[in-house]
């Protein structure tokens, strides 16, 4: 594929994948939406790898592989052609995103491989910072906000978006994948083992778990929403439309009493068409 066809691939990856987030990428400027566009198949990728398939030796090679053809590029080896890694490199140098970024989300895709459960939340961050708080450092870069003062907002509210994709997809990630992202410490506190989460179990513990849970989530959604305010018009929009959608995914486990068993909670098509309206007032 030329550059261009590799635009149209990325468009159609974000579309696919990441629906609340193509929505609200589609309302940046065109410069800023084809580059997040190029970004978010660079993140997908790898994160298919280790979430599509059940034989650990095949994603640990495709991982691998993927890293190593990365790490290659940035340390100056030429490859033949264009694609994903070339599109994003360049990236990487007109807006000079520390590499550090990427070498920590590549690592937390590593975790995948073999991590299954995460103590304390502290642990957990540590996976989430590059899952996830590094996009948001990213896109700084990308939106040429390079200022110290945006960091720990946008730290925060990848965060804030990584905890409510757990919370909403508990069952998918421990039936598919064996994985159970909320901390365990936290099962303990509320007296919910991971066997209650094999058995679907939604009793009063749980609920109380996801209580506790949606509220520290919400917390961080509040302070990042401050960082959100400063941005200029053209980038706050789309973050606002953004975040409001993941938001909203919060309030729909709790309309359903906290019930994330038998549906995967998203919003409706009027709902996101009301926030859209909203985000353009406040």
């Amino acid at each position: 594929m030329n550059q261009e066809e590799l635009l149209v691939y990325c468009k159609n990856i974000t579309k696919e994948y990441g629906s609340n987030y193509y929505r609200a990428t589609s309302l940046f400027p065109r410069e800023v939406r084809d580059t997040v566009y190029v970004y978010y198949t660079w993140l997908r990728i790898p994160d298919e790898i280790v979430d599509s398939s059940t034989d650990v030796n095949n994603m640990a090679s495709d991982l691998q592989k993927w890293i190593f053809q990365w790490v290659s590029l940035t340390q100056g080896e030429r490859q033949d052609g264009v694609g994903i890694h070339s599109l994003f490199w360049g990236i990487c140098q007109k807006y000079n995103i520390p590499l550090e970024y990427s070498y920590s989300f590549l690592r937390s895709m590593e975790l995948d491989l073999h991590k299954k459960e995460y103590k304390t939340y502290d642990d957990l961050y540590e996976y989430m910072y590059g899952s996830a708080c590094v996009v948001g450092l990213t896109l700084l870069h990308i939106f040429n906000l390079q200022k110290k003062e945006l960091i720990p907002y946008a730290t925060l509210l990848g965060e804030a978006m990584q905890l409510a994709n757990f919370l909403r997809d508990i069952q998918e990630d421990f039936e598919l994948r064996q994985r159970v992202y909320i901390p365990l410490d936290d099962l303990h506190r509320f007296g919910v083992s991971v066997d209650d989460i094999a058995r679907k179990n939604h009793s009063n513990n749980f609920r109380k778990l996801m209580q506790y849970e949606i509220k520290r989530c919400r917390e961080k959604y509040k302070d990042a929403w401050v960082g959100i305010e400063k941005l200029p018009w053209r980038l706050k929009f789309p973050i606002r439309v953004a975040t409001r959608n993941y938001e909203g995914v919060l309030q729909e486990i709790e309309k359903n009493d906290y019930n994330i068993w038998y549906q995967k909670h998203g919003l409706s098509k009027f709902k996101k068409i009301v926030i859209i309206i909203k985000s353009i007032f406040i």
